[in-house]
């Protein structure tokens, strides 16, 4: 399991059947092996799948559309945040830094 802080990321919004017409989003997060992609399907059965070798690496990472909600609040509001990528699993996840209990929104104004 590699884990490492990113700063980055991209969003793919689909709507044409040239794509994968199950595939609605795709959310690409660069870090220092490669690229991860996380596509949101709404239909379908995907497996996660790894391409490349050290250094470009494409991890794609199949997820249900119904979390990508989920997905972009994190993205927005955390901070810092890390990938973690299991290369032998073919897996990969969002995780922040431990928090204090009750934190809630800051006000920074």
């Amino acid at each position: 399991m590699h884990i490492e802080e990113f700063s980055s990321y991209k969003i793919f919004l689909y709507d044409d059947v040239a794509h994968d017409p199950t595939i609605d989003e795709a959310i690409m997060i660069p870090y220092s092996r490669g690229t991860v992609y996380f596509s949101f399907y709404h239909e379908g059965k995907h497996e996660n799948h790894t391409r490349g070798e050290e250094g470009s690496y494409q991890h794609f990472v199949y997820i249900p559309t119904s979390k990508y909600p989920r997905f972009v609040d994190l993205l927005r509001y955390e901070k810092p945040l890390y990938i973690a990528v299991d290369e032998k699993n073919n897996s990969a996840y969002l995780t922040t830094e431990m928090e204090p209990v009750g934190e809630g929104n800051v006000d920074m104004s």
